[in-house]
């Protein structure tokens, strides 16, 4: 993916009506697979597992 794809993308989530934690969680986990593209396979099982801890545990903090 170019940066500037993921800026659209970025720029259209802040733009929207998700909810902020959805829009942190999508904007975090497309930063962190830009910076591997250049990886022969990526592995994101552990950071989209701590990404959805952490805006899991923000969402139930707000309840």
């Amino acid at each position: 993916m170019k940066e500037d794809i993921n800026f659209r993308i970025i720029k259209k989530l802040h733009e929207g009506t998700y909810g902020k934690h959805i829009d942190g969680f999508l904007v975090d986990a497309i930063r962190d697979e830009f910076e591997r593209r250049e990886l022969s396979h990526w592995k994101f099982k552990e950071t989209y597992d701590s990404l959805i801890e952490k805006y899991a545990d923000q969402e139930d903090s707000e309840k």
